[in-house]
C-alpha cells in the first residue's frame, strides 16, 4: 500500500471514527451476531506489539503507535473510541491482528438485564 492510499484509508477511518457515538458504526466493518459483535478494521503495517484495545466502562478503545521508521514514511498512529449498547459484555473482549485485519469480537451478555416476573391469578 502505498502513501496515498494510507492517507486515503486514514482519512475514511477518521470520518467513520471521529467521536464516540453508537455500536454501529459501519455495516461493512461492524457486526453484530445472537451472540456477539465483531469489528474487523484494517490497519496495514502495524504489528500486535503496537496496537492497544482497552475498555472502560461502555467504551472500546482501540489505538496504535507507528514505530520510528513507519513515521518517517509518512506514516501515523491512530486512537478511536466507541460505546456499545448494554448488552456488551466488554470484560471478555478479545482481539486478534492477522495480516493488516484486526479482529474485535465483544461477546453479549448471557442475562439481557431483565428479571422475570411471575404472575400470580387471584
Amino acid at each position: 500500500m502505498n502513501y496515498k492510499e494510507l492517507v486515503e484509508l486514514s482519512e475514511r477511518l477518521n470520518r467513520t471514527f471521529t467521536t464516540q457515538t453508537t455500536y454501529t458504526i459501519n455495516s461493512s466493518d461492524f457486526v453484530e451476531y445472537e451472540k456477539e459483535f465483531v469489528a474487523e478494521f484494517a490497519i496495514p503495517g502495524f504489528k500486535a506489539p503496537q496496537v492497544s484495545v482497552k475498555t472502560a466502562g461502555d467504551r472500546l478503545n482501540i489505538e496504535a503507535e507507528a514505530t520510528k521508521e513507519q513515521e518517517a514514511k509518512g506514516f501515523s498512529g491512530f486512537s478511536f473510541e466507541f460505546s456499545f449498547p448494554a448488552s456488551a459484555n466488554l470484560q471478555s473482549t478479545s482481539a486478534e491482528l492477522d495480516h493488516g485485519i484486526l479482529k474485535v469480537v465483544v461477546p453479549k451478555k448471557a442475562d439481557n438485564g431483565y428479571k422475570k416476573i411471575s404472575v400470580k391469578s387471584i
